[in-house]
């Protein structure tokens, strides 16, 4: 009706009311004559009491199998019940367990404490010891030092001593009868045993050190080269964290072994 073209509006709801009143008298008529009415069944609902019996009959007639269903429950229980105590027991080990490695974690670190402040003691006694022994090494190779300073200075005053002395010795036996030479040159082997008149009385004369002064000088340097080696093996020692040393008179030096 609406698609159609040149239709006149009042015309258009005129037939869409005409379609719609034919239609609603076909559903009164059907009504009336009852096409529209359905066949509904007349159950009638069931009593509890009735619905509880038939419960209850069937519960009594599983009887057998309600029985399997308890056993399998106590078996399931039972099971259950020794799992549980299994994992209790297992539960009671690992808390055994876990004291015992705290006990030991716990020794280990005293014990680490305890190597620690060993080790840092040693260490520090070493090094006070070092620098004792640097100081004492310092004093000594001072004293040796002065020492030998105030032997070179007495090794050069004895060749002045003994130069003068032959100087005057020689001119002594040039100037000096025949018959005192022998007791000067006697009285001078005598007393110095480093000057040497060569023969006839007359020529220079050889001056060498004296062999107690050539032997202290050698001592000294010794003494002086023996400390030196000592302070160097100290040294060492302080940086290797104080490994025992000790003196080994075979070899004449330090032994890293310890004595």
């Amino acid at each position: 009706i609406y698609g159609s073209q040149g239709i006149n509006p009042y015309e258009c709801l005129r037939q869409s009311c005409s379609i719609l009143m034919a239609t609603m008298n076909k559903m009164a008529t059907a009504m009336q004559e009852g096409e529209y009415d359905a066949d509904r069944p007349q159950n009638k609902p069931t009593p509890p009491a009735e619905l509880r019996a038939a419960a209850l009959r069937a519960e009594i007639t599983d009887a057998e199998g309600l029985g399997l269903k308890l056993e399998d429950r106590e078996t399931v229980i039972k099971e259950l019940k020794k799992s549980l105590k299994i994992k209790g027991e297992e539960l009671s080990e690992a808390n055994v367990r876990l004291s015992l490695l705290e006990k030991k974690l716990d020794s280990a670190s005293k014990d680490a404490d305890d190597r620690v402040e060993k080790i840092q003691t040693k260490l520090d006694e070493t090094q006070t010891l070092l620098k004792k022994k640097e100081k004492e090494f310092e004093e000594t190779m001072d004293a040796l030092q002065a020492d030998i300073d105030q032997l070179e200075s007495e090794k050069v005053e004895l060749k002045q001593r003994l130069n003068n002395q032959s100087k005057r010795t020689i001119e002594g036996l040039r100037g000096a009868p025949a018959s005192g030479v022998a007791s000067i040159v006697s009285g001078i082997a005598g007393g110095v045993g480093a000057t040497q008149v060569p023969g006839g009385g007359s020529g220079p004369v050889q001056v060498k050190d004296s062999p107690l002064l050539l032997q202290q000088i050698d001592a000294l340097q010794l003494s002086l080269k023996h400390l030196k080696n000592e302070n160097n093996l100290l040294k060492v020692g302080g940086e290797w964290g104080g490994i025992p040393m000790g003196w080994d008179p075979g070899g004449m030096g330090w032994d890293l072994h310890g004595m």
